[in-house]
């Protein structure tokens, strides 16, 4: 079957595929555009009856919630492929994991959260998860009230607010290898410290694709592309982040630090084509790592001794009343 990258998906919902920057995860076109624009079907590769089971335990169950229950701490709850229209509260930790993630498909139908995670070591695996309510801001496709879990390869689209919401004190969490898409808000983090979010395709959500607010500080933001979004990043009132190593491409604004969010830095990341600005800073960040800093493509200056690195600073933001805060060492090409 044909495929295309995931990012260029809305392309081809307008009719207008472009193919120019390679994303991190390959998918079929049929499948996403099904699960892009469809509610709860059956797929043609799914089951007829959705079918879980307890990892080494026999027998299976119609829902997710039935073998939730029935689980014990450490169980690894396994769900086939199916459309499964429930919402779930996890609270003992274990381990849920859908068969194939691209037909293995949660829907909260619109109502609250998908998934609400309480309680501390939980994995959620392989899944696709979609449809979360829309009315309130505290709804969400993943809700983490907890720390120490982990979200890994998944599809995370169409939750109303916020595909993935790390409360107060959900700390030490780990997101990596999923594709967040078509949501208001992708991440949101309050009162998050010490989490890893890397290798994730993170593109048109609307409002912000990830937000750092109220002391979520020292998260690391690695290697992730953020694409088609309004806002890629806003850490607000935060410190110590690390953001590295990540793909800003066709967004309406980059990263921007504002309200009391001092010592983050930002490098080796690249900047393509972001409409209002790349880079928006008023206080004390740093935007290289003291050797080399981020690809700019609006970048003027010249390079004349061949290192790699701009001979002249790459200035953040160009508004009036912005201080001069700098790229030093602006690279010449991507990463």
């Amino acid at each position: 079957m044909q495929t295309i990258y995931i990012h260029n998906i809305f392309y081809l919902l307008k009719g207008q595929i472009k193919m120019s920057k390679k994303s991190l995860f390959p998918l079929s076109i049929t499948v996403v555009i099904i699960i892009l624009l469809s509610g709860c079907i059956d797929l043609p590769t799914t089951d007829q009856n959705n079918k879980v089971e307890i990892q080494g335990r026999n027998g299976y169950y119609d829902t997710i919630n039935q073998a939730i229950e029935n689980a014990t701490e450490g169980d690894t709850v396994i769900v086939y492929p199916g459309c499964y229209q429930e919402t779930l509260t996890i609270d003992k930790s274990l381990t849920l994991k859908g068969v194939k993630k691209e037909t293995t498909i949660i829907d909260g139908n619109f109502e609250g959260d998908v998934i609400h995670v309480t309680a501390d070591n939980v994995n959620i695996n392989s899944l696709t998860i979609k449809n979360a309510g829309n009315v309130s801001y505290a709804d969400a496709g993943i809700d983490i009230a907890s720390s120490n879990n982990s979200i890994v390869n998944s599809i995370i689209l169409n939750c109303g607010y916020y595909a993935v919401n790390l409360g107060t004190n959900s700390n030490n969490n780990i997101i990596q290898f999923n594709n967040i898409s078509n949501n208001i808000w992708g991440l949101y983090l309050s009162y998050s410290s010490g989490n890893n979010i890397s290798n994730n395709v993170i593109l048109n959500n609307s409002e912000y694709s990830m937000y750092l607010a109220s002391q979520s500080s020292d998260n690391e933001i690695f290697n992730n592309e953020f694409s088609e979004n309004n806002y890629a990043i806003r850490i607000k009132s935060s410190n110590d982040n690390k953001v590295i190593r990540n793909i800003f491409a066709d967004n309406e604004r980059g990263v921007y630090f504002c309200c009391g969010s001092r010592n983050n830095i930002v490098h080796h990341c690249n900047f393509y084509n972001s409409n209002d600005y790349h880079g928006r800073d008023y206080l004390d960040n740093y935007w290289d790592d003291g050797s080399q800093g981020n690809y700019w493509d609006d970048y003027q200056g010249l390079d004349e001794d061949g290192d790699g690195i701009g001979d002249t600073p790459y200035k953040i933001g160009e508004v009036y009343d912005e201080p001069d805060i700098f790229d030093n060492y602006p690279l010449m090409f991507p990463i």
